[in-house]
């Protein structure tokens, strides 16, 4: 993407998303494959970084009212007695998406972002979120959502980025960069070469795969309780496409 810049007005405070080279506070340089510079003005977003805490409750009010008025026994009839959430949203920890995609209320989706929405199966929050959201809650379905111009997915491209990246972000994205490097080998001789949004999709595939290794979801699954729903969120467009098995 292009820079976009726009002329500074009072209202126009540009806000910079982070560029391809990001310095550390040790000053060890790191490199993660994003989207370029974007200078852009706030005006699309609710809030910025010059926001103030009372400028968060402004608009969590006018949020709770829009709600409210929408659908007015929302919070005192359902949220107030507890959760019944019919679907797991596992996502990347991306603030461009979440489960709202699927214009739904609060109550209906239970959340998780995981960078790269890798799935790392010996980590204990994974595994109980997993354990709380199907065994306690009974969810019956997971929707396992990468998306387009994923850092992380981008990162495990490039080999020489990949190796510069912090340490324990660099471990975390391990299974998703040895997977991503195989199938770009399997497609070395492609013309034109495999794109990124493949290997989102396949990092997508590859992370329902794993899901399906844990007992109790496999045998909800096989016994059809269990739906597992793997897709790809366009960023381009806010457009969500189910990703085949």
């Amino acid at each position: 993407m292009n820079a976009i810049t726009k002329p500074n007005t009072s209202e126009d405070i540009p806000i910079s998303t982070p560029t391809l080279n990001t310095t550390i506070n040790n000053n060890q340089e790191h490199k993660m494959c994003t989207a370029s510079v974007c200078t852009h003005t706030p005006k699309p977003f609710a809030l910025h970084k010059s926001s103030s805490v009372d400028d968060y409750l402004a608009k969590n009010k006018q949020w709770s009212q829009s709600i409210t008025n929408e659908t007015p026994n929302l919070f005192t009839d359902f949220n107030s007695k507890g959760q019944q959430p019919h679907t797991l949203f596992i996502g990347c920890g991306d603030s461009r998406y979440n489960e709202n995609i699927f214009n739904v209320k609060p109550g209906e989706i239970f959340g998780l972002q995981t960078v790269g929405n890798n799935l790392n199966l010996k980590d204990e929050t994974i595994m109980s979120t997993l354990e709380f959201t199907i065994l306690v809650l009974g969810i019956e379905k997971i929707a396992i959502v990468g998306h387009t111009d994923c850092g992380a997915v981008n990162s495990c491209c490039d080999e020489n980025v990949y190796q510069t990246l912090p340490k324990n972000l660099k471990n975390y994205l391990k299974p998703v960069y040895e997977n991503i490097q195989k199938i770009k080998l399997q497609h070395k001789d492609d013309i034109p070469p495999i794109d990124k949004k493949h290997l989102s999709l396949e990092n997508v595939k590859q992370q329902a795969e794993k899901l399906l290794t844990i007992d109790f979801i496999k045998e909800k699954f096989e016994n059809k309780t269990l739906e597992i729903l793997p897709m790809i969120y366009n960023v381009e467009n806010g457009l969500v496409e189910h990703v085949d098995l």
